[in-house]
């Protein structure tokens, strides 16, 4: 995979990413809802998601979920359902965008590979 290629796949990603919690945020009113509040607020849920999966490996995704919760409670301005809501709606919203794409024929976009962005960087 070239340099550009790799650099398309990460701005897509996080586009794609960025785009659903955005969305969430908006619904639910929370304080800080701009694009730049809402990608904090996923890097900040990104590394408790990481942690939750190396502290805890049985139950990784059960207290991911509710970091995630933490994190964009703290960030955009929510109360701790606020952000249990956001982080829920991320994940509705981040499938139904990848389904979308996939009806509409962009499907090597739904599901980018993130391990050949990780290959390039390290």
């Amino acid at each position: 995979m070239g340099t550009m290629q790799v650099i398309i796949v990460f701005v897509l990603s996080v586009f794609f990413t960025l785009i659903p919690l955005k969305l969430a945020a908006g619904a639910l009113n929370t304080e800080r809802d701009s694009f730049g509040w809402c990608f904090l607020a996923l890097l900040a849920a990104s590394v408790l998601q990481a942690l939750a999966f190396q502290v805890v490996p049985g139950y990784g995704n059960i207290v991911a979920v509710v970091l995630s919760a933490v994190a964009f409670m703290l960030v955009l301005g929510s109360g701790f359902f606020g952000g249990l809501a956001i982080a829920l709606l991320h994940i509705v919203f981040s499938f139904l965008i990848g389904y979308l794409l996939k009806i509409f024929g962009f499907g090597q976009f739904a599901n980018l590979n993130l391990g050949d962005i990780f290959k390039f960087i390290w």
